[in-house]
């Protein structure tokens, strides 16, 4: 069969069949993470109140590649009915303030947030607590049109340019050989100069 007959024949069919749209698939981000024995204690917002007290938490913070809608799960692992909460904070988290970066919270289970926006390239802390003094491990499944890439948690004490300690000046180390080098040219071109003649007397 001639070459032209086939091309025309696959045109043909490809005309026939129905555009498929490409539809992107979703990425899930599946993060295990406890509160037992942590070190450290949170003042963080106690219920709908505005009143907050101290519980050990977990955190985890991560950034998005595409921005859009994503949609959070917080499960309690181990105990299967310890009562937790759940606090997305953007940007930093600083422990002993509690609302500064807040942005939701939810503390009824099962723990979702559907259908919530996230921005590309702007970090997130999700920080995961008990509603008492209970402890427990927890996953927290992250689904959206990229994965969660974590990152290193940032406290908003030390993320202002003001708190940050001064940077002493500290020369390159052939900067000294340079200086001297320029010196020694500079004696050299001086010895070279003729002197001047005496005015006479």
């Amino acid at each position: 069969m001639p070459r032209l007959l086939l091309l025309a024949l696959a045109s043909a069919v490809t005309a026939a069949l129905p555009l498929q749209p490409i539809v992107s698939q979703p990425f899930t981000t599946v993060y295990a993470g406890t509160t037992v024995d942590k070190p450290l204690q949170a003042y963080r917002p106690d219920g709908s109140s505005s009143s907050v007290a101290a519980r050990r938490f977990d955190v985890f913070a991560f950034q998005v590649d595409v921005g859009g809608s994503y949609r959070f799960e917080n499960e309690q692992v181990s105990p299967t009915n310890w009562d937790h909460m759940f606090h997305l904070y953007a940007d930093c988290f600083d422990p002993l303030s509690p609302f500064t970066n807040l942005v939701v919270f939810r503390d009824l289970a099962p723990i979702i947030l559907d259908n919530f926006a996230l921005e590309s390239d702007r970090k997130y802390i999700a920080v995961t607590t008990g509603y008492s003094s209970a402890t427990g491990s927890y996953s927290l499944e992250i689904t959206g049109p990229s994965t969660a890439r974590q990152v290193t948690c940032s406290s908003c004490a030390t993320d202002d340019p003001a708190d940050e300690p001064p940077v002493a000046s500290v020369p390159e180390p052939g900067s000294g050989l340079l200086l001297l080098s320029a010196a020694g040219m500079m004696w050299l071109v001086r010895l070279r100069r003729p002197r001047s003649s005496q005015a006479s007397r």
